[in-house]
């Protein structure tokens, strides 16, 4: 809903700044655009976790506002979970928020671009469904998918949209199958290179408010062609740095192509044959029990179940977290409870109940098990959570 989307001198008038912990929920959002090209700098109001009642009585600026500007449409709206939880907005991602729990930054890339960029953005935005976001904050990951490998894999497994035929980075079919490097020899460089592209970019963007990406990268390819360059193109491209930029790509294409053990002048059909090859030995590998997790501390203790880790090198730490001692942590914010409570939930694939669910958590117990009730009766509220008498719960599968 549109009336969740509040200018900065909106939000002061929704008590940002005099409401206490309003900040949580007032987040920054962007779109596509507002990567590639100028950010307007808009806000969402977030409310997730939060009952209609708590709300009204700790944020009444913003209920009335969303009274007003949201509760209207979301009457007439034909999904029963849009009208029941009307102040909540859009729908809640289920498997993004937990995934992003206790991460500063995550990596972003529009769906739909004319060029295939990805950045760090903090893990607090709240992104449209144009961008894609990917729960890592490393930059030796952002580096390899900014390399050509990743580029010639994803026009060719993702789709074209568009009177530009832009290309779409489509996640099930580009990025879930995309076999990554064994990087620990050069998890260093990489990070290092990550890190100085999207710094470089940035500073360029904030010292320059006439340029955009998408107009660096279309004088990137100029560049490459070698084609001749406007005086206008000419000063942007002084400005933008477009030649360090450049020589970065650069650097990152050698450094991956090494990573993977290839030769640097690989034809781009050469890269796709490789890759599928690749492609098929890792599912080999997982069908036989050998996962390569790209986050093990994460997706070991919610999606292992019985498959044995190998410490490879793709892991983002030096070894493999093993799953007794790799249990997640129940989240201070009590906005991020009720999805790492669910995440647990789904991970089981049973019942549990309050007690049982604490104990999941890292130093859990009955510290946290008034939490855990808390952020089970959210959970129930919003239907994402079956009450199975007992005290057990059960959680259903999204669609």
């Amino acid at each position: 809903g549109s009336g969740f989307i509040v200018k900065p001198s909106e939000a002061a008038h929704l008590g940002l700044g005099r409401r206490f912990d309003l900040e949580k929920y007032l987040r920054p959002y962007r779109n596509g655009r507002d990567f590639t090209a100028r950010s307007r700098d808009l806000l969402a109001i977030d409310l997730f976790g939060l009952s209609a009642e708590s709300v009204r009585t700790r944020f009444p600026e913003v209920y009335q506002h969303l009274l007003e500007n949201v509760k209207p449409e979301r009457d007439r709206n034909n999904r029963a979970s849009y009208r029941a939880t009307w102040w909540v907005f859009g729908e809640p991602r289920r498997e993004l928020r937990p995934a992003v729990i206790g991460l500063e930054r995550c990596i972003a890339t529009v769906d739909t671009a004319r060029h295939r960029v990805f950045q760090f953005v903090p893990a607090a935005y709240i992104l449209d469904d144009k961008n894609v976001l990917i729960a890592s904050s490393q930059a030796a990951h952002l580096s390899v998918l900014s390399s050509h490998v990743h580029c010639v894999w994803s026009l060719r497994a993702g789709g074209w949209l568009g009177e530009g035929n832009d290309a779409v980075y489509t996640k099930t079919r580009t990025f879930d199958p995309f076999p990554f490097p064994e990087m620990s020899q050069f998890w260093n460089g990489l990070g290092i290179l990550g890190e100085e592209l999207d710094a470089t970019r940035k500073l360029v963007l904030a010292e320059n408010p006439d340029l955009t990406l998408t107009g660096l990268y279309n004088l990137i390819e100029k560049v490459k062609a070698g084609a001749a360059l406007t005086p206008a193109e000419e000063d942007a491209k002084q400005r933008g740095r477009v030649l360090i930029l450049k020589e970065l790509h650069a650097q990152i294409d050698g450094l991956t192509a090494q990573a993977y053990g290839w030769p640097f002048d690989l034809s781009d059909d050469d890269i796709l044959a490789r890759l599928v090859a690749l492609n098929a030995e890792r599912a080999a590998e997982e069908a036989a029990g050998n996962v390569r997790w790209l986050r093990p501390d994460y997706q070991i203790p919610r999606f292992a179940k019985g498959a044995v880790a190998k410490t490879g090198e793709l892991d983002l730490v030096p070894s493999v977290v093993a799953i007794d001692k790799g249990l997640p942590v129940f989240p201070k914010d009590p906005v991020e409870r009720p999805l790492a409570v669910e995440a647990l939930l789904l991970a089981a694939g049973r019942s549990m109940d309050a007690a049982e669910l604490a104990r999941g958590f890292k130093g859990g117990g009955k510290r946290i098990e008034q939490g855990v009730v808390a952020g089970l009766n959210t959970l129930v509220r919003y239907g994402w959570v079956t009450p199975l008498g007992n005290g057990r719960f059960v959680a259903r599968r999204a669609a």
